[in-house]
């Protein structure tokens, strides 16, 4: 089999076609980003007492950041069920909680 290589004359080539491809690329027009149809809301809570050790966290600062963070979100004291399920409505989108 014979091995392919990549010569100067191809270099050459590639290098006078570059500068045409980039100007033609250059003159196309980008489609604007969708706005959202709605603002997401974000809620932040910290608790440098959440891990006990490097990687175990503390169940009950945990839950209590936890509970914060949804009253927080949802504007209301009370965490029942009922405003878990106005959270996620959809049960096949995901959602995350991120760390």
């Amino acid at each position: 089999m014979k091995k392919k290589t990549f010569t100067r004359r191809d270099f050459l080539k590639v290098a006078a076609v570059t500068p045409v491809m980039g100007a033609v690329a250059g003159s196309l027009k980008i489609p604007a980003a969708e706005k959202p149809l709605q603002k997401s809301k974000v809620v932040l809570i910290r608790d440098e007492n959440a891990l006990v050790s490097f990687k175990k966290p503390d169940e009950e600062v945990v839950q209590r950041m936890l509970d914060e963070a949804v009253t927080t979100l949802v504007g209301e004291k009370d965490v029942t069920i009922h405003f878990f399920s106005s959270l996620f409505p959809f049960p096949t989108e995901l959602y995350g909680i991120n760390q």
